[in-house]
């Protein structure tokens, strides 16, 4: 019989036992979900953040599933049943769905989908399954950490200039001059600063209590709390806010607990140390934030929450709940907020943000409610009990683990406070499920000790490897077409170049051939197509693959409102190209669009355009009319409904839109308030046709 040495393995052993221990692939999943992102994409951040949780969660849970004998060993405990009991409404949510195949699979922008929840599921349950230790659960704090730090000095190198990337969306902050919010790896300035605020709060405690690593912890934070304040997220500042008030009010009393032996002036000395320390870091973050202009007029901001872009926050508010209202029980099902979103929207909404589309409700709790329906939040109820329940065990189990409590219960804090007036995104909703297993394992440790789970068996390791890898290649096939889809819209963007649009066409036929059941990408198919068709001397056939596609678009989402506009404009361009059969169809496409969306004033004004340019100015009168009611302020919209007005010889209601027009606030020397006053002289010197808009 062959004999190793002491300390000798085989070259496979150490991947495979690595492999085998479901806090490693935890691991990877917090790195890879705050870091990855695919550059040159349709959708460069949420959707391989996305394909790693499905990839690996997905994977774990499958295995760990196979492993019935081990997960007898682990003891269930009250928020093991409230995760449970959301899986099980998140299901039931998506099975009833207004867009079952969105809910299950996952929209193109946010990827929520039930997918996404198994595997956000299976990371869970690794976090829980395996060994209690608190140095196991410290380390997987020190990764999400290092992660968020990452993500962090990404953020700082971009607004230092030092970025090799051009991103294709910025969120730009207006205050004197343009201050350009950093993404870092997020995507978003505002999903930066949920991850960045709640990584900050977790490193404090650690940075009081860590001995060893206390100057790295301080310094984390340093730099986490620079990439926070840069985000000029006002929801991830509240975070920090919520989540240091526990992590500071808990380490006091931690601190206090262990050194109830200690002389007075010891802990008096210590307290106010500490003290110092906190002032003097409030101090420099205080002359910090009063010397950069945009931190200063965002902090002025948040004195006036229904100020500057939060009036905008509570018209979304106030659809979500219009949206719950429809379907109380279950909602409209998971990631279906962007598609039923333009059905519950307000007018108000509209004037404030002309054409834009939410894909989340801009509160966890509300979005929850809509989507999820009242079982959706009460099971996010239960969740929230049961953890309280668990912190107060695991409080109680051991003094020399509450500093690493703490740090885990700010992080949720943090989560919970900033997500009650934004989005968590992917990396988010992770870092909850991992922070909540933690504690749970935390309070658990006196019955499990090392007793618990440290890694796979070799046969659920290999099934779920299999799933993973599946996983893997579905993702990677999205992935695929996301960049096809966008090589697409970057040809299509610039006509200058010779050929370009039949290589926007050729990248389209790409997307829709790996990702067939994407509506937005058979969408967007249509719309190279239109572009294609426009120049061509020829466009029957491109005309035709457009309407092919929106046809298409419209079988796969036949609730989202931009698929029947498409359409909708299809079949009009065919009609202004001499093929009027499909009038009709595209009259009732406008007419499936604007009952979808009743306040889409772009629609409206496209439609009434198209029919004026077909020589129908009865048809157009319509919505010309609607439209301007509904947005007085807009000139466009006035524009149109003097065209109209014209059109049947309605001079007196033409001369009272253009003045009405007219009196808007213009800037001085404005080309539209120029050609507004060319139409009003017009029709009051009743010569000829008034210039169009």
């Amino acid at each position: 019989m062959k004999v190793k040495k002491p300390g000798t393995r085989s070259g496979a052993e150490p991947i495979a036992g690595s492999l085998a221990r479901p806090l490693s692939w935890v691991w990877a999943a917090l790195v890879l979900s705050s870091l990855v992102f695919i550059p040159y994409a349709l959708e460069q951040f949420e959707a391989p953040k996305a394909a790693v949780v499905r990839t690996l969660g997905v994977g774990l849970l499958v295995a760990m599933l196979g492993s019935v004998h081990s997960l007898r060993r682990v003891r269930w405990q009250p928020l093991d049943v409230a995760v449970a009991g959301w899986l099980v409404v998140e299901t039931l949510s998506a099975v009833s769905s207004v867009a079952p195949r969105l809910s299950l699979l996952g929209d193109t922008e946010q990827h929520e989908g039930l997918a996404t929840s198994l595997g956000l599921a299976g990371l869970y349950l690794a976090t829980r399954w395996g060994p209690a230790r608190p140095e196991s659960l410290r380390a997987t704090l020190r990764v999400a950490i290092g992660a968020a730090a990452g993500a962090g000095l990404y953020a700082i190198l971009q607004v230092v200039g030092l970025d090799p990337l051009h991103w294709t969306r910025a969120a730009v902050y207006q205050t004197g001059g343009a201050f350009v919010r950093p993404c870092g790896t997020l995507g978003h300035p505002n999903l930066l600063g949920v991850v960045t605020s709640a990584a900050l709060v977790a490193a404090l405690p650690l940075a009081i209590e860590e001995r060893r690593w206390r100057w790295l912890y301080a310094a984390g934070a340093a730099l986490l709390a620079v990439a926070t304040l840069l985000t000029l997220s006002r929801a991830a500042w509240l975070g920090v806010a919520g989540g240091g008030l526990v992590a500071g009010a808990l380490s006091l009393l931690a601190r206090a607990a262990g050194r109830t032996g200690a002389p007075s002036a010891t802990r008096a000395r210590s307290h106010a140390r500490h003290l110092l320390v906190a002032a003097a870091g409030l101090g420099v973050l205080l002359v910090f934030v009063l010397a950069v202009s945009p931190l200063r007029e965002r902090v002025s901001e948040l004195l006036a929450p229904t100020g500057g872009t939060g009036r905008t926050r509570l018209e979304i508010w106030k659809s979500a709940l219009a949206a719950w209202q429809a379907r109380p029980w279950l909602g409209q099902g998971p990631d279906t907020f962007a598609l039923v979103f333009p059905r519950f929207q307000t007018p108000a909404y509209w004037r404030l943000e002309w054409g834009v589309i939410p894909f989340h409700a801009h509160s966890i709790y509300l979005h929850a409610l809509a989507t999820r329906g009242i079982l959706g939040l009460l099971a996010g109820l239960a969740w929230a009990l049961a953890l309280l329940l668990a912190a107060r065990r695991a409080w109680q189990a051991s003094s020399a683990t509450r500093a690493l409590l703490a740090s885990f219960l700010a992080l949720l804090v943090a989560l919970a406070v900033a997500g009650a007036f934004g989005v968590l995104g992917v990396s988010g909703a992770l870092l909850l499920v991992v922070a909540s297993a933690a504690v749970v394992s935390l309070a658990t440790q006196d019955e499990r000790g090392a007793a618990g789970a440290d890694g796979l068996g070799a046969r659920p390791l290999q099934l779920g490897a299999i799933v993973a890898v599946l996983a893997l290649f579905w993702s990677a096939g999205d992935l695929v077409a996301s960049r096809a889809a966008f090589r697409s819209v970057m040809a299509r963007a610039d006509l200058r170049v010779p050929g370009a649009l039949e290589s926007a066409a050729a990248a389209a036929d790409r997307s829709v051939s790996l990702r067939s059941l994407d509506d937005v990408l058979a969408r967007q198919r249509a719309e190279t197509y239109v572009g294609l068709g426009m120049v061509l001397r020829d466009p029957g056939a491109a005309l035709g693959e457009a309407e092919a596609s929106a046809r298409r678009a419209v079988a796969l989402a036949p609730l989202r409102a931009v698929n029947h506009q498409m359409l909708c404009n299809v079949l009009m361009g065919r009609a202004l190209r001499g093929d009027t059969s499909g009038v009709p169809a595209a009259e009732a496409a406008f007419a499936r669009g604007l009952e979808l969306a009743p306040h889409d004033g772009l629609n409206m004004i496209q439609f009434a355009q198209e029919e004026l340019l077909l020589g129908r100015p009865a048809a157009a009168l319509g919505p010309a009319r609607r439209v301007a009611s509904l947005y007085p302020g807009r000139a466009e919209a006035l524009m149109t409904l003097a065209q109209a007005c014209l059109g049947v010889g309605d001079r007196a209601g033409a001369r009272l839109a253009l003045e009405r027009a007219s009196g808007l606030d213009w800037p001085a020397g404005s080309e539209g308030a120029r050609r507004v006053q060319a139409m009003l002289d017009s029709v009051n010197g009743a010569a000829g046709d008034p210039t169009p808009p």
